[in-house]
């Protein structure tokens, strides 16, 4: 099963002070999700932070690649959350996951996952390939 983790797309600060998705970031979200649709990426569920700018994120991928899926908003996806109470979430990994969050948060779940250094640019997708119990990145998608 894969794991698709994705850094929500860049942000303005709208007039009552919430982060939500630019009209660039709009835009790039979609073209990488229409490239994940062309990859045939199959998704059972969508797990996005409570922030506006993921749940803007998830929605445009939900809407493109899995229409089908709910969006399921975690606290536990926050920016500054700690990892170790997300790995109940994802082991064993028994479907295909996407997960819509921010930096620092992606960047040390990727590292404690796969003792890899990714960089996540706004609305980029990491896929974990999980096998044997321990994960690889697969690919890296960047706008």
């Amino acid at each position: 099963m894969n794991l698709y983790l994705v850094r929500h797309g860049k942000a303005n600060t709208s007039p009552n002070g919430e982060h939500i998705l630019s009209k660039i970031g709009e835009e790039e979200t979609r073209a990488m999700a229409h490239l994940l649709k062309e990859k045939e990426v199959e998704i059972d569920e969508i797990l996005h932070s409570p922030k506006k700018r993921a749940q803007q994120t998830a929605q445009i991928i939900g809407q493109i690649v899995a229409p089908d899926v709910a969006l399921i908003q975690k606290s536990t996806l926050n920016p500054d959350e700690p990892i170790e109470p997300f790995f109940a979430e994802i082991e064993p990994l028994d479907r295909n996951l996407l997960i819509v969050s921010h930096l620092p948060f992606l960047e040390k779940l990727v590292a404690s996952l796969t003792n890899s250094i990714v960089d996540f640019a706004c609305s980029s997708i990491v896929c974990l390939k999980e096998t044997s119990g321990s994960f690889q990145v697969n690919w890296i998608l960047s706008p």
